[in-house]
């Protein structure tokens, strides 16, 4: 449990603070063809500014760090409380070293719970697959239409890597 409450802060630590090597590159060919000297030059480079500072610093890049919501694939049989538990942890630990901003603020009282935590917050979504039934069968469906073309096909990899199953169900071919 510990384990798993430490990299999920580490995971919400990372994603509120620290951009994706494609967005940045996007970010600076933006700033190298914008005009210098104007408004919008200005706010690109503030921007890019927040981007720097933040992953420096761990901080936050966004003044609204958006609503925590999760999807978590399980097998089935795994513990979906205590799963949902350790998130729930993970994100007040967050919100308290900074890395989230609180806003999560009941919709009724108007009152803020200063933790990121509510009714219904976070948004937490459980997807299960059925566990194998042959040995050599994968454990993870690759037929589900959506996943995206890089999860499946990451999917089978791991799939042929764990059951050394060559003959393990292609995610290529019901794309």
């Amino acid at each position: 449990m510990q384990f798993l409450l430490e990299s999920l802060t580490e995971l919400i630590t990372q994603t509120a603070t620290n951009l994706p090597p494609d967005v940045r590159e996007a970010m600076s060919q933006a700033l190298g063809t914008e005009l210098p000297h104007t408004q919008a030059s200005q706010a690109l480079n503030i921007i890019a500014s927040n981007i720097d500072m933040a992953a420096e610093e761990e901080g936050p890049i966004c003044q609204d760090t958006g609503m925590p919501t999760f999807v978590v694939h399980t097998p089935v049989g795994v513990n979906q409380i205590v799963v949902k538990k350790a998130i729930r942890e993970a994100v007040a630990e967050a919100t308290k070293r900074g890395k989230l901003r609180p806003n999560s603020v009941d919709s009724l009282t108007g009152k803020n719970s200063g933790n990121n935590l509510g009714e219904e917050t976070p948004v937490i979504h459980f997807e299960q697959w059925p566990p194998r039934k042959k040995a050599g069968q994968c454990a993870r469906p690759h037929w589900r239409r959506k996943n995206r073309y890089y999860r499946a096909a990451s999917s089978a990899r791991r799939c042929r890597a764990r059951s050394g199953d060559r003959n393990c169900r292609s995610a290529f071919a019901s794309i």
